[in-house]
């Protein structure tokens, strides 16, 4: 219970590690990923398992419900994501990737399936399974993705310690430079806002006008000074107001913010001209 925070039940039925649990769109049904190969499907009223679905060949990481509630995508260590259809409820159709699978997300129109996996990459996949494109720019595993509640863009986070924006087709956006590796990320609903999870570190990352990114080089955490740099520099041209206070954070105590307010200056210049 959310008001009392007591236990309201326990559902018991995997065999293994649970991994993932979401809600249906109706808050009827409560969905969970397992270690042990299976995805379950739980009456949320009464506690009681509906059917497990089988189907992968290795631990399950990620679930999800398209928006309408009429399809489950579950995302698995076997490489594969797999579409779910839950009238019946049966397997509706797989799709791959080259290394195991971490994460997968419906985009809000539900026209898009987002997908996250070790072999660096993002794939955005239609309806049937068709591969859209693939986001290229991660330099080790893409542990989690999240869409913007618009629809028009999409976040990752990686074990490269960095977070990334893209745009639908593609274009990479934004780099958000981290210290430690990031294992989980998510869009508050109204879009000003990205959490990220990262080791013992909740971070919030408020979306920020020049003027609050030029604030925060001054910072007292060397993640926020990181993170500001990097993000001006993602700004070229449009954070020209911005060259003072990255050339005075050029004399950081902070090799990291060093680099990225360098950097930083390089794409303001370069795209100056």
């Amino acid at each position: 219970d959310v008001a009392t925070g007591k236990e309201i039940t326990s559902l018991s039925g995997h065999s293994d590690r649970v991994n993932s649990v979401v809600f249906s769109p109706d808050g009827k049904t409560l969905a969970s990923a397992s270690d042990d190969k299976t995805i379950k499907l739980w009456d949320v009223a009464t506690g009681k398992e509906i059917t497990s679905l089988s189907g992968h060949s290795d631990r399950v990481n990620s679930v999800v419900f398209s928006p309408d509630g009429k399809t489950l995508a579950s995302a698995s260590g076997d490489n594969t994501i797999k579409l779910w259809n839950l009238k019946e409820p049966k397997l509706q159709t797989a799709i791959r990737h080259s290394d195991r699978v971490n994460s997968v997300v419906f985009s809000p129109d539900e026209k898009i399936l987002a997908s996250a996996s070790q072999d660096r990459t993002v794939k955005l996949w239609d309806i049937d399974g068709k591969l859209i494109t693939t986001l290229k720019g991660h330099k080790s595993a893409v542990t989690s993705i999240s869409f913007n509640p618009d629809g028009k863009t999409i976040a990752s986070a990686s074990q490269d310690k960095t977070i990334k924006i893209w745009s639908l087709d593609g274009k990479e956006l934004q780099t958000l430079n981290l210290q430690n590796a990031m294992f989980s990320i998510a869009f508050s609903p109204d879009a000003q806002t990205l959490a990220s999870a990262s080791g013992n570190d909740l971070i919030l990352w408020h979306r920020a006008t020049v003027d609050n990114l030029i604030a925060a080089l001054k910072n007292p955490s060397v993640d926020v000074r990181r993170t500001a740099a990097s993000a001006l520099g993602s700004l070229g041209s449009q954070a020209k107001t911005a060259v003072p206070t990255l050339t005075e954070a050029l004399k950081d105590s902070d090799p990291g913010v060093r680099q990225n307010a360098d950097s930083a200056l390089k794409r303001i210049n370069l795209g100056s001209k």
